[in-house]
This record gives structure tokens, sequence and C-alpha cells, in this order.
């Protein structure tokens, strides 16, 4: 059996955000000729912009992701955790201002990240 590709924690979520999104409603060998033809697809936005970034800088391990499986590269739960709540923070608006919000998101995951490391 060939070997699982190891992929940029994005990429790897990316994968498996759109095929848990598409696989509910069409088969598996649609879904893989999709991300196939990601290049072609005109404009992409979230998780398809990251795969067909991704496959145009590296196509080859890309359709090896496709063919043979993938796994995340390996990062620590700290930091898949630390990325989820920054992108969290990213994805929504500011209640107040930029600076306060700014300095609240640190105040609260530096507190996150003390918490953490303590109980490890």
């Amino acid at each position: 059996m060939a070997e699982k590709v190891t992929l940029p924690l994005d990429v790897y979520k990316a994968f498996e955000n759109l095929k848990a999104a598409w696989t509910s409603m069409i088969s598996e060998d649609e879904f893989n000729t999709i991300l196939l033809n990601i290049n072609s697809i005109g404009k992409t936005v979230g998780d398809a912009e990251i795969l067909r970034r991704y496959s145009q800088k590296n196509s080859t391990k890309y359709i090896k992701a496709i063919a043979n499986g993938y796994i995340a590269s390996e990062e620590s739960d700290l930091v898949i955790q630390v990325h989820d709540r920054l992108q969290k923070w990213l994805d929504k608006s500011y209640e107040c201002d930029e600076s306060e919000d700014r300095m609240e998101f640190a105040k609260e995951l530096t507190g996150y990240i003390k918490e953490q490391l303590a109980t490890q």
C-alpha cells in the first residue's frame, strides 16, 4: 500500500472540510474529479482556494494525497487549538475598536496557553 502524504495543517483541514461538505451529496469518484480539476473551477474561495494554491505549488504531492490518502503534519494539540482560536477570532467582526479587540484576544489567548501549559 502506498504511503499517505503528510500535509500542512491548513491543507489537511481544507481536504477534510470539503470532503465532509461534498461526499454526502456526490460519490467519491465525483469528489476526486472535482479535486483533480481544482485549477479549472473558476473562482475558488475558502478551503477550495487553499487546495488550489497548494496544488499549483505541490502538484505531485497533491495528486498523491488524493490517490493515497493524507495525514496532518505533526503539530501539537496546543498549536492546533491556538490555530483554531485565532481563525475563529479572525472570522468575526470587531466588537469594540480594532486595538482594544486585539488586546482582549491577546489576553484571552495568553491565559489559554498558560492554562494548557500548567496542565501538561
